[in-house]
């Protein structure tokens, strides 16, 4: 999991926004957002987006989170949504948090970087989350797509900032 230290930017308040379940969300991160420090070795930065949910005793969650492609004009970039949980302390959440899936896909209209997490609730209450950008690889090509109607190859890298749409959703045994 990761850990590190979080910098709160005075210009821009980390209040955790309440979700609710089944409904999506966009929400976008931005050079004003605070900062989490995810690798304090290798000097990782990332803005991040404060987020709760209510979560009830021993039930499975599905947090889905679609990072949407800044496609216009001829630079293509879309950053790597990642989450991690924490408590009141900002310690690492006692719930068990995998990724499920990553993929692409055009459900938001431009292209999205379509990333799942499966979360395993052991208590009942408040589960707050950070939603940021997986920043260890930046400036890499995720994608290639062909333009019409002349196909010419156009990449899509990584990039610390941008719009989302994040639904969380009970998963049913």
């Amino acid at each position: 999991m990761l850990q590190g230290k979080y910098i709160k930017n005075d210009n821009q308040t980390s209040t955790a926004r309440q979700l609710e379940l089944e409904k999506d969300y966009a929400d976008e991160l931005n050079s004003g957002d605070s900062v989490f420090v995810s690798d304090t070795k290798n000097h990782l930065y990332s803005y991040y987006k404060v987020y709760n949910i209510r979560l009830e005793t021993d039930k499975k969650y599905k947090i889905s989170l679609s990072s949407l492609c800044d496609c216009w004009g001829f630079k293509k970039y879309l950053f790597i949504p990642a989450v991690i949980g924490f408590d009141q302390q900002e310690n690492p959440a006692d719930a068990k948090l995998e990724k499920e899936n990553v993929d692409f896909g055009y459900e938001f209209g431009p292209l999205s970087l379509n990333t799942s997490y499966i979360l395993d609730s052991n208590y009942g209450g408040n589960f707050n989350f950070f939603v940021f950008s997986a920043n260890k690889d930046l400036n890499q090509e995720l994608y290639t797509f062909l333009t019409l109607p002349i196909p010419i190859p156009v990449k899509v890298k990584s990039t610390l900032v941008g719009k989302f749409h994040i639904k969380i959703e009970e998963l049913k045994p």
